[in-house]
């Protein structure tokens, strides 16, 4: 691969540490969150956080993609005009808007929380959602200039400020969802300053009603497939909340966040496939090369998500207190959810080389709407179980459209029966798990990792792998093996002796 793939790639994953650093925030909050509130006050915790990142798609009106295009591809355009045209908007329009919800916050409160007694802390929300849209023109732009190191830092400063300040108000201070939320407001708030003071000597007092329109034009159709998304994975929390309980959104929200693990290699695959993609489609046999790299990709993902399954109760037991432990039975469900995610997105090969991407939007919103149907049905029945099941399947039901309308237009020769295999071993390896070998938490881990570790071993076994690919896996491994520091330190200790 050429050089300037390599740095499409390498700034593929920096700009896709936001996410990353943002879900492992959450997880490593985890234990304190579980520790200082009850399973009831989680579920508020999280019903106000899903509804801030709702109104926080619905605010940014896809400027943050749009400016991409407005920019990158047309190279007569005027930079500055455009930056500026972009951020006095959005900061206009998303202090109008939210200075409407800002005034009828306990409107707010009574719709999504059935009480008034919540309307302050959706104030504190709303102000830290406008700090967080005033930094999305900012941001952008870092990354139009590929200033991948700044951007990097920032975020990673960002993390740590926001780790520190929710120690500070939960652990120390013992604020509560109060504490959450102020942390949250106080990072938000520094993150924009800084931002927005990077950006202002690229600001003029310019306003362009054209580039605005072309940006709306490109960027309000992205407003749907992100609701439609947002559906998808966070709408089952109000519906938990309408017809089951508060402290069962709580402990659902537990176990969603742990299997939302395996969405952190999702992401980071998201963000460098696109590049990767396009460079493999110009080589010749490019479908055998993304048939066969589909089954590596479908083994690195099950690998992982037979692991978190399998050890799914155990992990919970030490970083949550009991209270929450129940949550353990979901994530299975959630892993495979976000596996086929990641599966989604590989199988859209043909929609993203053959310009179709217009079918992914209907794609997910056909998805969504079956999610809601499903969570509306199943939830009052099955509670978490229901919630959960519905994510599953709807995921499924996404990945399976995306794979049949990109053969439509590119037709990819899958190994069907293999990638049947590997995922035939994962469910059996799992189902396994279940049988209680014994009540020796010890024993019954070490059985679980036999059995994880078998995995590749199976898979290794029943033919998934040709002779030519064992032998370059062979090869790939030793090389690693043998260029690892610690061998080299047993050799060179050995040609001392």
């Amino acid at each position: 691969m050429n050089s300037p793939s390599k740095e499409l790639i390498k700034h593929s994953i920096i700009y896709g540490s936001g996410d990353i650093l943002q879900r492992m925030l959450a997880f490593f909050l985890l234990p304190v969150y579980t520790r200082f509130l009850s399973p009831e006050e989680y579920g508020v915790l999280q019903l106000l956080v899903i509804t801030s990142s709702l109104i926080l798609v619905i605010v940014q009106l896809g400027l943050g993609s749009a400016i991409f295009k407005s920019i990158l591809y047309n190279k007569e355009a005027d930079k500055k005009t455009i930056i500026s045209t972009s951020f006095y908007f959005l900061t206009a329009t998303s202090f109008f808007i939210l200075a409407v919800l800002f005034f009828n916050s306990g409107l707010l409160s009574k719709i999504i929380l059935n009480s008034l007694d919540y309307s302050g802390f959706f104030k504190i929300i709303l102000l830290s959602i406008f700090f967080n849209t005033i930094s999305v023109i900012p941001l952008a732009y870092l990354r139009i200039e590929d200033a991948s190191l700044k951007f990097s830092i920032l975020i990673f400063c960002k993390f740590t400020l926001q780790l520190l300040l929710n120690i500070f108000f939960v652990i120390i201070l013992k604020k509560g969802i109060a504490g959450v939320i102020i942390a949250e407001l106080l990072a938000s708030f520094s993150f924009s300053v800084v931002l927005v003071g990077l950006l202002f000597k690229n600001l003029r007092l310019v306003f362009s009603k054209n580039e605005l329109k072309d940006m709306l034009g490109f960027g309000l159709p992205l407003a749907p497939a992100g609701l439609a998304m947002f559906v998808l994975t966070m709408s089952d929390r109000y519906f938990l909340n309408y017809f089951v309980s508060l402290d069962q959104v709580g402990i659902y929200s537990v176990g969603y966040r742990v299997g939302m693990v395996i969405a952190v290699l999702v992401g980071a695959f998201q963000k460098a496939w696109p590049s990767v993609m396009f460079n493999i489609a110009k080589i010749d046999r490019a479908k055998e090369v993304f048939a066969k790299n589909f089954i590596y990709f479908m083994f690195v993902l099950l690998f992982f998500s037979l692991g978190l399954s399998l050890f799914a109760k155990e992990i919970l037991s030490l970083i949550v207190t009991p209270t929450f432990t129940g949550a353990y039975r979901i994530i299975p469900l959630i892993a495979v959810a976000f596996l086929c995610y990641g599966v989604y997105f590989y199988t859209a090969i043909g929609m993203n080389l053959k310009k179709k991407t217009y079918y992914q939007p209907i794609i997910v919103g056909i998805s969504a709407i079956i999610n809601l149907v499903l969570n509306y049905l199943l939830i009052p029945v099955w509670g978490v179980a229901g919630a959960a099941f519905s994510t599953a399947f709807c995921f499924i039901i996404m990945a399976v459209m995306a794979n049949v309308v990109s053969q439509h237009f590119y037709y990819i020769p899958y190994q069907y029966r293999k990638i049947a295999i590997i995922i035939l071993i994962a469910i059996g390896l799992w189902a396994v798990s279940n049988i209680q070998m014994s009540e020796n938490i010890m024993l019954s881990s070490f059985f679980k990792l036999l059995l994880w570790v078998g995995y590749p071993l199976f898979v290794w076994k029943l033919g998934v792998f040709s002779q030519d690919e064992k032998k370059k896996i062979k090869h790939s491994f030793g090389k690693l093996i043998s260029g690892s520091r610690l061998t080299q330190t047993i050799k060179q200790y050995g040609n001392n002796r």
